[in-house]
């Protein structure tokens, strides 16, 4: 999910003139596990960057971005 802040009269634009892209890959299929320890939360993350990671850096390049690489925080 991603939420944007900015115009005071509709906050959903942006303040400053970029342009927003947004790309949907495929879903990843994660297991239910009914107490989760750090490990496996770890893990379960780390499949989750990764694949985040591969969508930016195979569609970067069709919005003049090649050069670019993806920070997470």
């Amino acid at each position: 999910m991603v939420a944007f802040f900015g115009w005071w009269l509709c906050p959903i634009f942006p303040m400053c003139n970029a342009d927003v892209h947004t790309v949907i890959g495929t879903g990843i299929d994660l297991p239910k596990i009914e107490a989760p320890s750090k490990e496996d939360v770890a893990k379960w993350h780390q499949v989750y960057v990764e694949a985040l990671t591969t969508l930016f850096d195979k569609h970067k390049a069709s919005f003049g971005k090649a050069d670019m690489s993806l920070k997470l925080m």
